[in-house]
């Protein structure tokens, strides 16, 4: 009866704590910020600036909701479009507990 109990409160919490589009907008501007102070430390540039580009676009897309969430009460997948439904060029974002991890990106290969 207590693991039940326990695994009640766990799957409440992380439904209380289960992301939303506005958080995951907050996260990267978040990260956009981070990247951007982080490249004004290195005189590097061209590859800094390139991913700075990136997680911009990727920010301006979940402010302009072009992300779209999908919700599983406990998580949450953001999932970005960037060439309109061809295999291999989504950005997927997957948010559990206020936290967000990048876990597909588009593929940079050419055939």
């Amino acid at each position: 009866m207590k693991v039940f109990f326990l695994f009640l409160v766990v799957m409440g919490t992380l439904a209380l704590f289960n992301p939303e589009m506005d958080e995951f907008s907050s996260h990267m501007n978040d990260r956009t910020q981070t990247e951007a102070s982080d490249n004004a430390r290195f005189s590097s540039g061209g590859l800094l600036n390139g991913a700075i580009s990136t997680v911009s676009t990727l920010a301006r897309a979940a402010a302009n909701d072009q992300f779209e969430r999908s919700s599983y009460v406990i998580c949450s997948t953001f999932t970005y479009d960037t060439n309109g439904g061809a295999r291999g060029g989504e950005w997927t974002y997957f948010g559990v507990a206020g936290q967000f991890f990048e876990i597909e990106r588009p593929s940079t290969t050419d055939s």
